[in-house]
């Protein structure tokens, strides 16, 4: 592991999911999802998910910033930007766990 780079507990599937969700969720604010259940996902994340917990995933996740680099962005402490991620994986997976009886797995594709 570089030291300039995270280090995604989740690993890279996971990692892409989360990146794919996040934009999901930027598509749906500029009006460009046209599946249903896209739409549905990206409010039930937003729903869930504080904005704090959103920008801490997006940088993470897409910017590809570590708890440090995030923390000084911020201002907050490194541990603070870990326990904030933490959580907002948690309830990430929540919501996918919720979604995925119903649409299955691949349903972010479509």
């Amino acid at each position: 592991m570089k030291k300039n780079q995270p280090s995604y507990r989740l690993g890279q599937a996971q990692r892409r999911q989360i990146a794919a969700c996040l934009s999901l969720i930027d598509q749906s604010h500029a009006g460009c999802l046209a599946s249903g259940r896209q739409r549905a996902l990206a409010q039930m994340l937003e729903q869930e998910l504080t904005g704090r917990q959103l920008d801490y995933l997006r940088y993470y996740y897409v910017s590809a910033l570590t708890h440090n680099q995030i923390a000084r962005q911020l201002g907050r402490s490194p541990s603070t930007v870990s326990r904030g991620i933490l959580r907002a994986e948690e309830k990430f997976l929540q919501v996918m766990e919720r979604c995925r009886p119903f649409w299955g797995d691949g349903f972010l594709e479509g």
